[in-house]
Formats: C-alpha cells, structure tokens, sequence
C-alpha cells in the first residue's frame, strides 16, 4: 500500500503549512519523512508547541528513519534554534506553521547555514513525494538520537555575539504562547534586563492572542508596557522566527520602521530587503541596499549570495548572518535592547525616521495573471520592474502589485511622499483592481 499523501502540495520558499487533516496530515509528514531522508542522512527535527505538533513530528522521524537516515529529535525550541543548531547535520526540518492560526501546521525544511531549501531542493523534495522513494533495508534502518540542550546552545551564541548590556532596562516580552516561551525570558534576564513576561505558558490553542504579533493582536502588550514603566515591549509569533517591538509609551513600532532601524545599525554596509519595503530604508539607513522578491527565503538566499551584512523584511523577519540566514527572533530582540541602552529610547529614534504615507491592501481574486497584466499597462508610466509582481516607481511614490503566494489574492503596496500623491496612486490601482 503507498504510503504518499493523495495529493501532493506545493513545497514553497516557506515549506509547506495549512490545516491540520486536510494540509497538514500524518500521510503527508511520512512521505515528507521518506523525501527527507533520502536526500540528506543526518537531520535534526524540531517542532513548535503547536497541538498536532507531537504526531507529526513523530511521522516524519518515522519515514526518515525508514529511509535510513539518522535523526537528532530538538524537541520543542524555537525555529531560529532549530536552524542554529542544524549546522551541525545535513539538514534540519521543523514542524510549525508559524504566525498561522492554531487549526494549522506544517513544515520547514533548512540547510545547516540556516537557509531555507532552495528551488532545486524543493523541486527534489515534490519529486519524491510523487514517486515515493523505496524503504532501506530491516539492518539499515536509521537511528534516533535527542539534542537535549539545543536551546541552550542558541541562547549561549546570542550571548556570545550581543554580549550584556551597559545598563539595566525594563522589558515586557509577549512570547505568544510560542516556542520561544523558555528561551527568550531566560535569554533576556542574562543579557541585563528586567523582564515581566506575557503568555509565556507554551500553548498550542493560542489562549493569550493569535500567533501573529501584528498592531492588532498586542494591543494588551502595549497597555503592559505603559503599565509597568517599562523600556520596551518585545513580541513574537508561534514559532520566533518573527519579533516585534512596542515603544516605552507603549506605541507599536511598524515592520517598515524596526527594518530601517536595524539597517541603521549596518551603516555603509550592504543590506538586503524585499521588493515591497519602504522607500525610507534608501533614503535613511546609510547602506547599499539590494532588493528581493517578498520573503525571507529570498532575502536569506541573496544576503548568502551576496555576503551582506544584514537583512529583513516588514512582516518581523530579521536575520543576522554571524547567526545564521535564518530569521531570529530572539536574537532580534537582543539587538532591539542593546539599540534602546546605546541610543536612547525607541520612540525617539522612530520619530528622528523620514515619514512617508504607505498603504497595504489585498484583493481576493479568481485571476492574479490578468491583474497583474493590467497593472503592467496602468503602471507604465513609471518606471517598472518586475522582479515580484509589477512596481512602477514614480518621482513623489511607487505601487507594488503582486500575487500573493499562499492565497488567491493580489496584495498592493502603496507607498508617497504626502497623503496628495498617496491618493493620486491608489486611484491608479483602483482602476485595475475587481470591484
């Protein structure tokens, strides 16, 4: 009897994730497993603290073992310790779904530099989930080994490379009921800061907010901060490889801001940051900056190719090289701190930022081609590129139509100089977009 799922998913630049039972299922994690092991032979397996976690986690240790490779079970531990410690193996696989909400799960497949799979080893990856490979041997099955202190051994570099700070200061930190719930705290309190912790229980249900740590969903954060007198708000998702960050008024700090911010911190130096980034990280940061397609695969792919210093992208994916090209969360969150105790509060560097009006929106749609083939021709006045979707840049703004990646929707960027030209570009936009 095969044991491959009945259909086959795409495994894109963010693996594969989506509900449990209909996406994310036992059959799947298995033949995954079996993928897995026969292309790479030592793999370190981690999860997050999701609820569905335990048995598909179980499954694909169980098909990488039928396929004779050797797996190192992390436990649950974030995703940037999981890809930390995969250095040390052929590849490292998690399983979460991330900032997606609690019904779901899926999986994460790395290289041990901490890059997603590329292309090649995705398209290698759906090969073998069509054509199953065969099972090893009775006396070549794989073994199964734990990594004990994988979390610790994350914790220990960000202490390495961050060092303690000059000063104390107050932090509330939202760990999202997420697998960063032990590390972060902990992390935090060695680095020098007083920490008050919110949902900091690991929670596969999500009670204390959704996944996400969006301006929405840390709004009891932010009341926290202004509660406790405390210097910064922290945040992350379900699985921290994201983190967000709250002013000491309790402000929430957009994506766009924090990624200037960081690039700041690598003046003169070359960054990388996708397509739909605010203009301001040219005109503010200091630095060279290279441009990718949105996602973090792509900006870990060209910060390797590149050799750069830094990357990031809005949605709270920060990653630092010297770590690993995976994005960090707790990481990030240390870097915020030693930012706020070398140049003074949050809120003031945020306010010193150029500020430009910027407007996000998504279409649902049944035809993301022929959007995309109409905003081509309302855009070609400007200046186009193509590199994801279309943007066309103009000399008071520029607009980014692109197709999302994980839903039948087109997502638009629209960023300005003055609320005028915001208005000006977004009726271009409205004219090709379904009523």
């Amino acid at each position: 009897m095969s044991t491959s799922p009945r259909s086959v998913p795409s495994f894109g630049s963010s693996g594969i994730r989506g509900p449990f039972a209909t996406v994310a299922t036992p059959e799947l994690a298995l033949a995954l497993g079996r993928a897995v092991g026969a292309m790479r032979k030592r793999v370190l397996v981690g999860r997050d603290a999701r609820t569905t976690g335990p048995l598909l986690q179980r499954a694909a240790i169980a098909g990488m073992l039928s396929s004779g490779a050797d797996v190192t079970d992390a436990g649950v531990l974030p995703t940037p310790a999981l890809a930390y410690n995969a250095r040390s193996y052929d590849a490292g696989l998690i399983i979460t779904a991330s900032h997606n909400p609690a019904p779901d799960n899926g999986f994460k497949l790395w290289e041990p530099d901490g890059r997603a799979f590329g292309k090649k080893e995705r398209t290698e990856v759906e090969r073998l989930l069509s054509s199953p490979p065969p099972l090893c041997a009775w006396d070549a099955v794989g073994r199964e080994t734990t990594l004990p202190d994988a979390i610790e051994r994350h914790t220990q570099r960000i202490l390495d490379l961050a060092g303690t700070l000059p000063r104390r200061i107050r932090v509330v930190l939202d760990c999202g009921n997420g697998a960063a719930s032990r590390e972060s705290p902990d992390m935090l309190r060695r680095l020098g800061c007083d920490v008050v912790t919110l949902n900091a229980q690991p929670d596969g249900h999500f009670p204390g907010r959704p996944s996400e740590p969006s301006e929405q969903n840390l709004a009891p954060l932010c009341e926290a901060v202004r509660a406790f007198g405390a210097d910064l708000g922290l945040a992350h998702d379900g699985d921290a490889d994201r983190c967000m960050a709250v002013t000491h008024t309790g402000r929430f700090v957009s994506g766009d801001e924090l990624l200037v911010l960081f690039a700041k911190h690598h003046a003169g130096k070359t960054i990388v940051c996708p397509v739909d980034a605010s203009r301001v990280v040219e005109d503010a940061s200091g630095c060279t900056v290279v441009r990718t397609k949105v996602g973090d695969a792509f900006v870990s792919e060209k910060l390797a190719e590149l050799g750069a210093a830094w990357g990031g992208e809005a949605s709270g994916a920060w990653i630092f090289p010297e770590m690993s090209y995976c994005p960090d969360g707790p990481y990030a969150a240390a870097m915020l701190c030693h930012l706020v105790t070398a140049h003074g509060p949050l809120e003031a560097q945020v306010a010193a930022l150029p500020r430009y009006p910027l407007w996000r929106h998504a279409w649902r749609v049944d035809d993301a081609s022929a959007v995309i083939a109409r905003s081509m021709d309302a855009l070609s006045d400007g200046k186009l590129t193509l590199l994801d979707g279309v943007r066309g840049d103009y000399d008071d703004g520029w607009i980014l139509v692109r197709p999302s990646g994980t839903e039948p929707k087109v997502r638009v960027t629209v960023e300005a100089t003055d609320e005028r030209a915001l208005e000006r570009l977004k009726a271009k936009v409205a004219k090709v977009m379904p009523s």
